[in-house]
């Protein structure tokens, strides 16, 4: 699974950039879990960022990612065929299940 944060362009390129010169590998890697009430966020040099599902406020859909918008100008962009297990239904669910 993937994601990245949402920002401006230029915003954006400045904090990969960033993220990048902390990486010990050239590669950068990403992993999102998701649990009963909330997702976390684990990447190389950082520590997990928690979302719980009430926080996402809309879903976007393209052709090869879904895109969770949450709370705070958050984003978590997964790719499609990233699932390791699991799949976009089973998110669907999750975020459902949440909210009712």
């Amino acid at each position: 699974m993937a994601w990245s944060v949402l920002l401006p362009r230029t915003e954006g390129n400045g904090k990969y950039k960033a993220l990048c010169a902390g990486a010990k590998e050239k590669s950068i890697w990403r992993r999102v879990e998701f649990y009963q009430d909330s997702l976390s966020v684990f990447s190389e040099n950082r520590q997990p960022v928690n979302i719980a599902y009430e926080d996402v406020e809309q879903i976007k859909e393209t052709e090869g990612l879904i895109v969770l918008i949450c709370a705070g100008r958050r984003g978590v962009m997964l790719a499609k065929a990233g699932f390791v297990s699991g799949s976009k239904e089973t998110v669907y669910q999750l975020l459902a299940d949440a909210s009712e």
